[in-house]
């Protein structure tokens, strides 16, 4: 092996141990191969927050098709110092590691939401939420590959995790998983060996496993999260852990399952949803306004 092979190697290994970062451990079991692995630009929080002003509840399903038509990556959507700072003139920079102005803000009222999004997502079903969420945080908003296997979606977000942690010392992060979001969502939270305290929403997510990723992922759910199960002991007590159940026979998503992919025996918190909400049937993409809506009454 010539010396430029053998740094060529070197450098690789290095690349590949640094992407988990300092604050998750993950299982050694090789991940499954995706046929379209597109993690371009990854970890680089892109600044997407001329897009919120264009989210309209008043048309949530052209709004939803703006936001999932954003690359793959971390956006800023929202910065609630904004209104605060609208003297400040923020440079136009779609790379906020490269902006300071964010800095601006009293780190001590910051508080940051971070939304998932499910298999398939349209997008609309969160348009509420992050119009909601931003009177009261700043919201950012993970586009991801659904078409990976669910651990390297969770390695994925944990990174982002350690990168606002990092830049955001001080500051609150709540994470808030919807459906296959989820199950990314609770096995970066069953990874997550951080000190820092770090809020995790499973919302109508098949967490207990589902035929779709099982017949073809390497690892179960169940494994990749089985450091949330109450029969270990070693729960990390800087977590805080919701699982947001809808009701089987009003999800579309879950109805003609055999059974209930939302049933685990995990720590933290399990809140069932009711029936109806605003006269809509509460089933799978209600369920996320229905949690906004109840977050937000919590912190009043």
């Amino acid at each position: 092996m010539d010396y430029r092979h053998l740094k060529f190697v070197i450098l690789s290994l290095t690349t590949s141990i640094s992407l988990l970062g300092p604050h998750h451990s993950f299982a050694d079991e090789p991940l499954a191969k995706t046929e379209k692995p597109r993690l371009e630009k990854q970890f680089v929080i892109q600044d997407a927050r001329s897009l919120f002003e264009q989210l309209k509840l008043s048309d949530v399903k052209q709004s939803g098709n703006k936001l999932m038509n954003l690359p793959l990556g971390l956006h800023q959507l929202k910065q609630r110092s904004d209104e605060l700072n609208k003297s400040s003139n923020p440079q136009n920079s779609k790379n906020l590691s490269k902006s300071r102005q964010s800095h601006n803000f009293n780190e001590e009222k910051r508080s940051i939401k971070l939304l998932v999004h499910g298999f398939g997502s349209r997008g609309y079903e969160w348009i509420y939420a992050i119009k909601q969420f931003a009177s009261v945080s700043d919201v950012f908003f993970l586009r991801w590959d659904w078409s990976q296997c669910p651990q390297q979606g969770a390695q994925i977000l944990s990174q982002y995790i350690n990168t606002l942690q990092e830049r955001y010392p001080k500051a609150p992060i709540e994470v808030f998983g919807h459906s296959y979001g989820g199950v990314i969502t609770a096995i970066s939270a069953a990874n997550y060996i951080g000190e820092k305290p770090l809020t995790m929403n499973i919302i109508a997510s098949p967490v207990a496993g589902h035929p779709r990723l099982e017949d073809r992922c390497t690892q179960t759910i169940k494994v990749l999260t089985e450091n949330l199960n109450q029969i270990k002991k070693s729960f990390n007590s800087a977590l805080s852990l919701y699982q947001w159940r809808t009701r089987k026979e009003l999800d579309g998503a879950f109805k003609d399952m055999d059974h209930n992919p939302q049933l685990v025996n995990w720590h933290g918190e399990v809140i069932q949803l009711p029936t109806n909400y605003k006269g809509h049937r509460l089933g799978h993409n209600w369920s996320i306004s229905w949690v906004t809506d109840q977050t937000l009454k919590q912190k009043k």
